[in-house]
């Protein structure tokens, strides 16, 4: 985000909620927000993932997949 000189809350909308309307799916994605699909990914300062959910469940660990 700093590379791009863009705020983390900008870069978050930029690849959540923008996408998903653009996809016409905001229905259920592109945010967290209950009734939606819980896909999240939890990243590190230098946005490597850590851990990555869809629909609420773990399916990546950087330790381990968990599908």
């Amino acid at each position: 985000m700093a590379l791009a000189d863009v705020p983390l809350l900008d870069a978050v909308k930029m690849a959540s909620a923008t996408p998903a309307k653009i996809l016409n799916i905001q229905d259920r994605k592109g945010e967290l927000v209950k009734g939606k699909d819980a896909d999240i990914v939890i990243f590190d300062d230098e946005i490597n993932i850590d851990t990555t959910m869809v629909k609420g469940n773990v399916v990546y660990s950087k330790d381990k997949i968990k599908i």
